[in-house]
C-alpha cells in the first residue's frame, strides 16, 4: 500500500520472503548476496548511525525481529471493557487481516539508533555591565510554530552577563514545556536513575523500561543511550532474549550486541530454538559492521553463504565463547539429522 512506511515494506518482504519455504534458502543467499556483499562501511570511529540506517542492515534486524501478532497486541492493563463483537463477510475478512497486519508492522518500526550528542557550550556574548542586575538565569525560546525543534533558537542569559547557547538538557525541558509530548516528564522520572533502574531490571521490566526511554529522551541523548545500553547488557547477562523478540526493541538489541562483538549468546538462543536463519543473519550483521575481522574476510573470499558453514566460520575465528556457540550448533545439526531420519522412516 502506499501508505505504507519504508520499515513496513522492508519487513512485508521479509515476512512473504521467509514464508515460501520451498526456496528459502536459495533467495536468502541471493539476498545476502544482492545486499550485503558490497556494503560500504565507514572506517575508523564510525557513527552507528550511519550503519544502522543503511538497507542491507534494516533488512537483517527486521528479520530477526520476526513478526509474531499475539505478542504484538499482547493485552495490556487497562480500564475492563466489554468485548464487540461484529458479523463481516468472507470477502471482507482479507481487509481486515491486512489491516491488522500494517498495524502490527508500524508497531515494529525500530528507534533509530543514533551517535550520542556533542555538548552545547558556543557563548554568543559576554555583557559585563549587566553582571548582577539579577541573581536568575533567563532562558529565552523561539515558539514559531511549524519549524522542527532541531532547528529551534534557546538561547541563556546568565547572571553574570554571559549569552549562550542553551544547552541540550535546558532546550529538551523548554520544548517540552511549549510543545508537550504525550508521557514525557520536563525532569527525568526516577526511574531512570541508576539504582531503580537496576531494580526494575531485575523485576524483569525491561520491555517497559526501553519503552518509556523512547517517549522521555531524544534518541542521541546521553541518558537514553545510556539506559537502552544497560538493559541490552542486562538482556545479554541473564539471556533474557525472548523478552524482547516480536517487539520493535529486538533489532536495536541485535545491532547493539553486534556492535559490540557480544552476539555469541544470542546466537546459542537462536540455535536452541531452531532459529538457524536468523542465526546466519545475525553473522552476516557482524560481518557488514566489522568487515575486518577474521571471519567477515573468510566468509567474503571463500564466499560462504550456507548457515552452517558461515556460523562455524566464525566459531573457528572470532567467537569470544567458541565453545558454547560450537556445543549449540551441534545440537542443532544433530536434531536436523534425526528428524530427516524420522521423515524419511514415515516415508518408506
Amino acid at each position: 500500500p502506499e501508505n505504507m512506511t519504508s520499515a513496513g515494506r522492508i519487513f512485508t518482504k521479509c515476512h512473504r520472503f521467509l514464508s515460501n519455504s520451498s526456496s528459502v534458502l536459495h533467495k536468502r543467499k541471493l539476498l545476502i548476496r544482492k545486499y550485503c556483499s558490497n556494503e560500504a562501511v565507514p572506517l575508523g570511529p564510525r557513527d552507528p548511525g550511519e550503519v544502522f540506517i543503511t538497507p542491507c542492515v534494516q533488512e537483517l534486524l527486521y528479520r530477526m525481529t520476526r513478526l509474531d501478532v499475539d505478542k504484538v497486541f499482547a493485552p495490556k492493563l487497562k480500564q475492563a471493557k466489554n468485548p464487540q463483537y461484529e458479523l463481516i463477510p468472507e470477502s471482507k475478512l482479507g481487509e481486515l487481516q491486512e489491516r491488522v497486519l500494517r498495524k502490527a508492522m508500524n508497531k515494529l518500526q525500530m528507534p533509530p539508533v543514533l551517535k550520542q550528542r556533542a555538548p552545547l557550550k558556543e557563548v554568543l556574548e559576554e555583557n559585563p555591565d549587566i553582571a548582577g542586575i539579577t541573581e536568575t538565569k533567563y532562558i529565552f525560546t523561539d515558539i514559531t510554530y511549524g519549524i522542527s525543534n532541531k532547528e529551534r533558537y534557546i538561547v541563556a542569559r546568565e547572571a553574570d552577563g554571559t549569552l549562550r547557547k542553551a544547552t541540550h538538557d535546558e532546550r529538551d525541558r523548554m520544548i517540552n514545556v511549549y510543545f508537550p509530548v504525550k508521557g514525557r516528564m520536563v525532569y527525568m522520572p526516577k526511574m531512570f536513575e541508576e539504582a531503580r533502574l537496576e531494580e526494575m531490571l531485575e523485576e524483569g521490566k525491561h520491555l517497559y523500561v526501553l519503552n518509556r526511554a523512547i517517549i522521555q529522551f531524544e534518541p542521541d541523548s546521553p541518558d537514553y543511550i545510556r539506559v537502552t545500553q544497560r538493559t541490552y547488557e542486562h538482556i545479554d547477562s541473564k539471556k533474557l532474549f525472548e523478552d524482547l523478540r516480536s517487539t520493535r526493541h529486538f533489532g536495536g538489541l541485535a545491532f547493539y550486541l553486534a556492535w559490540h562483538k557480544k552476539i555469541d549468546h544470542l546466537l546459542v538462543d537462536m540455535l536452541q530454538r531452531d532459529l538457524i536463519r536468523d542465526a546466519q543473519d545475525l553473522v552476516v550483521l557482524l560481518n557488514i559492521i566489522h568487515p575486518d575481522s577474521v571471519s567477515a574476510q573468510m566468509a567474503k573470499s571463500q564466499n560462504i553463504t550456507d548457515p552452517s558453514t558461515l556460523i562455524k566460520n566464525y566459531i573457528e575465528h572470532d567467537a569470544p565463547h567458541a565453545g558454547i556457540v560450537e556445543l549449540a550448533l551441534q545440537s542443532y545439526q544433530d536434531d536436523q539429522r534425526q528428524q530427516e531420519q524420522h521423515s524419511n522412516a514415515q516415508q518408506s
